[in-house]
């Protein structure tokens, strides 16, 4: 497995250990996709957000800066991993 799906798949189980389940209880692990977007499908919060923020720096130990907290880099799996991708280098 490459650099970048090692990263992708990291990311989903961040993302599953906030929310496994959608509005009807049902696990949505199978669900959840590279272009998953996070707000509009999975319906984080702001609070949700900010969690994983916390959990992407710990797992990755990087730090992400105020300017880059834009729904650019946060939207969906795929921004989240190319922009994790783009800290790390």
């Amino acid at each position: 497995m490459n650099d970048k799906l090692k990263i992708e798949s990291k990311i989903i189980e961040l993302v599953l250990k906030i929310r496994n389940t959608d509005i009807f209880g049902e696990n949505i692990s199978e669900q959840i996709t590279s272009e998953t977007n996070l707000i509009e499908e999975l319906e984080f919060s702001s609070f949700d957000i900010i969690t994983l923020i916390v959990l992407l720096e710990e797992e990755f130990q990087i730090i992400i800066s105020d300017d880059d907290l834009v729904i650019d880099n946060f939207q969906d799996i795929s921004a989240i991993t190319n922009y994790i991708n783009e800290v790390k280098m």
